[in-house]
């Protein structure tokens, strides 16, 4: 499991590293957000992803739901995300699995 693995390299390192890992059919779970979700995209098949809402009464707390999508349907609704809020979705959280 990767947490946050290529959040500080440049995409020229992410993929010379996710290409090492597929040369050694390694199975990985890596866990970034959706800014850092296009350089690993070719990389993975499926997606896990986890977002949190924010409390929006008085007493409440933040809620978590978790959602697991093919790639081609996670590329789908990050597009749409985009479309309607530019920057949308840097705090969601994203597990893919390679």
């Amino acid at each position: 499991m990767l947490d946050e693995a290529f959040s500080k390299s440049g995409p020229q390192f992410a993929q010379q590293a996710l290409q090492a890992f597929r040369k050694f059919s390694f199975q990985l779970a890596i866990v970034a957000t959706l800014r850092n979700a296009t350089t690993i995209q070719p990389y993975i098949d499926s997606v896990v992803m986890v977002s949190k809402t924010e409390p929006t009464g008085r007493n409440t707390r933040p809620v978590a739901s978790v959602a697991t999508r093919t790639i081609s349907e996670f590329t789908s609704l990050r597009d749409e995300m985009r479309a309607r809020r530019p920057g949308a979705g840097a705090g969601h959280g994203l597990m893919s699995l390679c």
